[in-house]
C-alpha cells in the first residue's frame, strides 16, 4: 500500500498538468489492479492457511490445497501486475 500511495503522491504533478503520459497511465494501473489482488485475496487467504490445523489422521487438512493454490495464483498474479507497473516506468522513462 507504501507503495501504491508513493505512486501516486509522485503522480501528482502530472495530474495537475493535465497531461499524464501513457506509461505513467499503465504503471497506476498495474500497480492499482496488483495491489487490489494482494489485499483482497493473497491477505486473507493466507491467513485461511495460517488457522489451518492438523487433522486426525494428523496430516493436512483438505481445505490445504485448495487454499495453497489459490495463494500462489493470486500472489502470482499481483506480483505480475506489480512487474508490469515497474517495466511500465522503466521503459517510459528511458
Amino acid at each position: 500500500m507504501a507503495v501504491l500511495l508513493s505512486g501516486l503522491v509522485l503522480a501528482l504533478p502530472y495530474m495537475r498538468q493535465g497531461g499524464v503520459p501513457g506509461w505513467m497511465g499503465l504503471m497506476m494501473i498495474a500497480g492499482i489492479i496488483g495491489a487490489f489482488g494482494a489485499v483482497a485475496i493473497s491477505v486473507p487467504t493466507a491467513a485461511k492457511l495460517a488457522r489451518l490445523g492438523v487433522d486426525a489422521r494428523g496430516g493436512l487438512p483438505e481445505a490445504f490445497k485448495t487454499l495453497r493454490k489459490r495463494q500462489i495464483l493470486a500472489a502470482t498474479i499481483a506480483g505480475g501486475f506489480g512487474l508490469i507497473a515497474m517495466f511500465a516506468v522503466t521503459l517510459g522513462k528511458w
